[in-house]
């Protein structure tokens, strides 16, 4: 059987390619994303010493929507002439397709945040509330974050492929599982606007959330797509 590591390296590399001919969820991610952080900076007519209140708000927002626009698309390649038969008949692990599709939600995850993180602290004036110490924290409090909204994004995108309406199931499925870790990504952010260095326990509270829930997700993404 294929390992694991294989598997998902071919799946990876086979929606980037696919990706870099269409760029459909490439554009729409990042349009997305831009235009959220341009509502957001005209909505908020703000004082320069209260911006770093806000800014934590409209951080984890931009990433949050804009992150589920890339899921409801992350197995759309599959759903066409139903290719999961194909590879549930495959001799492959099929923890190496979630791992995949990981792989790729986090692609472009990344990419949106690259693009629209500068852009709020360009238009929020949020450059004096950090320094090298402190966007260090933040860069990792967002990595840990956007990888547990992938792990449990990743595993419902799959889950509820075949269902009706699967757009608007998605976000209500998948944003009460991820409250932790908005919940202290948005207070550890506003912990470092407020000048404070060590947001230690909330970056563990989402490292441990993101060890747990991968766990879980790689034990029963195989089980559930032969249910």
């Amino acid at each position: 059987m294929t390992s694991v590591l294989t598997v998902a390296m071919l799946v990876y590399r086979k929606d980037i390619a696919i990706e870099r001919r269409s760029k459909e969820t490439l554009f729409t991610v990042l349009s997305f994303g831009l235009l959220a952080t341009l509502v957001f900076a005209l909505s908020f007519f703000i004082e320069n010493d209260v911006s770093g209140a806000y800014a934590p708000g409209v951080i984890w927002t931009v990433v949050l929507f804009a992150s589920t626009l890339g899921l409801q698309r992350l197995f759309e390649s599959e759903r066409e002439n139903d290719c999961f038969g194909g590879l549930l008949l495959a001799p492959i692990d099929l923890k190496g397709v979630y791992v995949g599709k990981l792989l790729v939600q986090l692609t472009f995850s990344g990419l949106m945040e690259a693009c629209t993180i500068p852009l709020v602290f360009l238009f929020f004036d949020l450059f004096p509330f950090m320094d090298a110490g402190r966007l260090w924290t933040l860069l990792l409090l967002l990595a840990l974050g956007t990888l547990g909204f992938a792990i449990i994004g990743t595993l419902f995108a799959a889950m509820l492929l075949s269902t009706r309406l699967r757009e608007v199931l998605l976000p209500i499925v998948v944003y009460p599982l991820v409250t932790p870790v908005l919940i202290a990504g948005v207070q550890g952010t506003r912990l470092l606007f407020a000048g404070t260095e060590s947001v230690s326990h909330w970056i563990t509270l989402i490292g441990a959330f993101d060890l747990i829930y991968l766990g879980i997700a790689l034990a029963i993404f195989p089980k559930m797509l032969r249910a």
